[in-house]
């Protein structure tokens, strides 16, 4: 199996259903710790961030750091609500899977996997690293494209963009409707 000529899910794995109960973690805990592990990249969507800022909540001895890998969906349906914003449907996982990742899908994903182990052997725990964030607040890395933002801010600022309360997803919005007509597509 060749990993660098695929594209979406290789390794198969979801969060399991005993990971959703705290006992389920403290399990996932203690097996991490009795391995020896020194660090755990998670690597996910919303759901698997929040498993992931609950695990490093709840198990100080493993250190967690998240890496972004999916698009929600719900902001566009939120983005479709408002008057005045032609919004056009694409489903998402023909795009993001559909085929073989571009030479800047790869460096990204390497550059912020290196960001991740970085954090990790810099001694970060429940933190996320993001690519080329507009967001204040970010701790800067080696890397000037790469922040360091902690998983609860980036929990918190998610649910923002999806109840409409984000200042980028009012800006979106804004710049949506300003252009507008400008182009028949």
């Amino acid at each position: 199996m060749a990993w660098p000529g695929r594209a979406g899910t290789l390794l198969g794995t979801t969060r399991c259903q005993r990971f959703y109960e705290a006992s389920g973690r403290q399990e996932a805990c203690r097996q991490l710790t009795e391995a020896g592990i020194d660090g755990l990249i998670v690597i996910g969507g919303n759901g698997t961030l929040t498993g992931a800022h609950l695990f490093s909540q709840e198990c100080g001895a493993v250190p967690v750091v998240g890496v972004p890998a999916s698009i929600a969906e719900r902001v566009h349906e939120r983005l479709s609500d408002q008057p005045d914003v032609d919004i056009r449907a694409t489903v998402l996982g023909h795009v993001v899977r559909g085929g073989r990742p571009s030479y800047h899908d790869r460096m990204v994903a390497g550059r912020l996997a290196l960001g991740a182990v970085n954090a990790l052997v810099e001694g970060c725990h429940g933190e996320m690293v993001a690519w080329s964030t507009t967001t204040e607040g970010g701790t800067p890395t080696g890397d000037p494209r790469v922040s360091i933002f902690p998983l609860e801010v980036v929990l918190d600022e998610t649910e923002a963009l999806l109840d409409g309360s984000s200042d980028m997803t009012k800006r979106r919005v804004l710049r949506m409707q300003s252009v507008q007509g400008v182009l028949a597509l």
